[in-house]
């Protein structure tokens, strides 16, 4: 999970006021462990900016808010331009696998793939099919080393799928700026990274979204749709869980998860109890309690201490510092 998002919970979930629906009394003596969390929080900031890894507020170390400008012509992003091949067909046209459903589907396709003389280890034609299922960390382990314009694009899919490490939006640019039609994906790493410019992204190439395979774009629903509520983007969210059939939303949890998130934000109270059952489920936990701080829902004390401790735990364990630096400035700010 990437870690900034964890930073932001803590600061929240440590700011009472905020997760309040009404005030409630004063106790004697306040929780030991979460005094403790509080102080330990605190400390790991001040450490942070020790060692550089953020600036104080008010140091003038803002965010550049210029990420979601496409470059003009002849001004790709620095370290793009050897990865992307303007000249080359669009390497992410999945219309070749808008009907492949299982696993099987994958072991019959590498078949046919491996009995080509032309087929290689890291073939991008297989790593396009673990995509288009839904199958993003395959699809890293199959480009550990890129060596084409298409398996350095591919892999960047998989990794924004993936959710691992943050949205490589100066890739994206450079993308769109050599493929129109990849202002689609473009959108969909600046919403993931916080960013709202990515829904115009979106619903101009919103005819990109409904021709991708089902299980990619359920996988793309369940990353925008938090993001879009994050961004009031409820309409563009309304319209891709519309391109869903009843039975799509039955069998995914994904999509369960995503029209919940949805609900919550028109005040459905089925809704809270609904995300509130994804809390203990580590794919939706980062989301599920965003959610409900977004909105203003009580975290029950319990359950609170809980998501710290894991919080804690996974700020501990982090190890990219942009990714510190990144979630510091959003604690702070």
């Amino acid at each position: 999970m990437r870690r900034y998002v964890w930073l932001l919970l803590c600061g929240a979930l440590l700011a009472p006021p905020v997760l309040a629906a009404k005030p409630v009394e004063k106790t004697a003596e306040p929780d030991a462990r979460q005094q403790e969390l509080s102080t330990e929080l605190n400390q790991f900031v001040r450490d942070a900016i020790d060692e550089g890894l953020l600036a104080p507020a008010g140091s003038g170390a803002a965010r550049d808010m210029e990420a979601a400008e496409i470059p003009a012509a002849g001004e790709l992003p620095s370290g793009t331009a050897a990865t992307i091949a303007c000249g080359e067909t669009y390497p992410l046209d999945f219309t070749e696998f808008e009907a492949i459903a299982s696993y099987a589907d994958i072991l019959n396709y590498r078949s046919q793939i491996q009995a080509s003389s032309a087929a290689t280890a890291a073939d991008p034609r297989l790593s396009r099919a673990y995509i288009a299922l839904d199958m993003g960390s395959e699809a890293v382990m199959n480009l550990r080393n890129p060596d084409s314009p298409d398996e350095v694009a591919l892999r960047e899919v998989a990794l924004l799928l993936d959710g691992r490490t943050r949205a490589n939006v100066s890739y994206f640019q450079g993308l769109a700026r050599c493929h129109e039609r990849g202002q689609f994906w473009l959108g969909v790493a600046l919403l993931v990274d916080g960013q709202s410019a990515g829904t115009a992204y979106v619903d101009k190439w919103f005819s990109e979204y409904r021709h991708l395979p089902l299980q990619l774009r359920t996988s793309v629903t369940a990353l925008a749709v938090p993001a879009l509520d994050r961004t009031d983007g409820r309409f563009l969210s309304q319209k891709m869980l519309a391109s869903f059939s009843s039975d799509d939303l039955r069998d995914s949890t994904q999509l369960q998860f995503a029209n919940a998130i949805l609900a919550l934000g028109q005040g459905s109270s089925e809704a809270e109890v609904l995300i509130r059952t994804f809390l203990l489920q580590g794919r939706f936990q980062e989301e599920a309690l965003l959610a409900l701080i977004r909105h203003k829902r009580v975290i029950d004390a319990p359950l609170k201490t809980l998501l710290l401790d894991s919080m804690l735990q996974k700020i501990e364990q982090s190890r990219h510092e942009e990714d510190i630096r990144a979630s510091m400035q959003f604690v702070l700010e």
